[in-house]
C-alpha cells in the first residue's frame, strides 16, 4: 500500500485526503484540518492503534482528539514541544516516536518532555501488542 504519491505511479491505493479506509484488515483514518493539505493518520493493525501526525505540528480540536482516542503508538514530528506534550498527555500512548525536524534544540526539548532524554538511538522499531509497556511509556529515537 502506498500512503502518498506524487510521482505519477499507480495511485489506486493512495491515501492523501481525509476519510476512513480498510485495506486487508488494516483500518486507516485520515484526518485533515480543512485549511491545508495536511493529513494525519490513525492506523489500527494487529490490535494496535498507531497515530502518525503530520508536520508542522498543529493543535487538535477536542473532537479531533476524541477521534484520535487512546493510542498504543504515537509517531509525532518534534517541531513544537508544547503541542507534542499536550497531545501525548491527551492520548496517553504506550510508545512515542518523535521524528527529528531541522531544529535540534526543539527536538531535545521534545525528547525531555516525552521522557526520552537519555533514549538510545535505534535503526528500527518492531512492536507487538503483547510487548507494549503497561505501566510506563517508552520513547524511541530513530537514527
Amino acid at each position: 500500500m502506498l500512503l502518498s504519491s506524487s510521482n505519477g505511479k499507480d495511485d489506486r491505493h493512495t491515501i492523501s485526503w481525509p476519510g476512513e479506509y480498510d485495506y486487508d484488515g488494516i483500518a486507516i483514518r485520515a484526518m485533515g484540518n480543512g485549511e491545508s493539505d495536511q493529513v494525519s493518520y490513525i492506523i489500527t493493525a494487529e490490535g494496535m492503534r498507531c497515530g502518525f501526525i503530520s508536520s508542522p505540528m498543529r493543535e487538535f480540536t477536542e473532537e479531533e482528539e476524541e477521534v484520535i482516542g487512546d493510542l498504543d503508538v504515537l509517531v509525532v514530528p518534534a517541531d513544537d514541544v508544547k503541542k507534542v506534550q499536550k497531545l501525548v498527555e491527551e492520548v496517553d500512548p504506550r510508545v512515542v516516536i518523535p521524528l527529528k525536524t531541522s531544529d535540534e534544540k526543539v527536538f531535545a526539548e521534545v525528547l525531555a518532555a516525552c521522557g526520552g532524554k537519555d533514549a538510545e538511538k535505534v535503526s528500527e522499531v518492531k512492536l507487538k501488542k503483547s510487548g507494549l509497556p503497561t505501566e510506563s511509556r517508552e520513547v524511541y529515537v530513530l537514527k
